[in-house]
């Protein structure tokens, strides 16, 4: 499954990225539960392609071959308008924390920061977002993610 999303430098950049932390992004993450510990996937990951051009939210998810596809769409589909009504401000500070790790994870020596500096430069013709992006997922709150997930998907 694939969702326009607007460019990375965009103001909904980071609460796309943090709905991508809460509904798909490892075993905390809400269909982690509903698709993998149940046997139908494999795995599940949605992510962002970050660009600094509009481009697509990617959803993918390794089935089980005996899986029924159609139920595993339905079973995305509901979580999808679920987040648009109900997101919890405890799953909201999980998402940042991971954001945050992550972030400081890749900037573990020169070569690693070096490599980040550059993908920020890449992404939002902006090297310096590398040192305000945490601070725009934190800046998320429960309504930006509502808006944002009615908005897109």
């Amino acid at each position: 499954m694939a969702f326009h999303v607007p460019e990375f430098n965009h103001e909904d950049g980071a609460a796309i990225n943090t709905i991508s932390d809460i509904v798909f992004s490892g075993m905390s993450a809400r269909l982690y539960p509903k698709l993998v510990d149940t046997g139908l996937a494999t795995s599940v990951s949605g992510v962002q392609e970050s660009s600094i051009d509009p481009s697509v939210f990617r959803i993918i998810i390794n089935l089980n071959p005996e899986a029924d596809i159609a139920k595993v769409e339905q079973i995305v589909d509901a979580e999808l308008e679920d987040i648009k009504l109900n997101i919890s401000e405890e799953e909201l500070k999980v998402a940042k924390a991971k954001e945050e790790a992550a972030a400081v994870y890749q900037r573990d020596g020169a070569h690693d920061e070096a490599l980040q500096i550059g993908y920020f430069e890449a992404i939002s013709s902006d090297w310096t977002k590398y040192a305000t992006w945490v601070d725009e997922v934190k800046a998320v709150t429960v309504d930006d993610v509502k808006r944002v997930a009615k908005e897109y998907f």
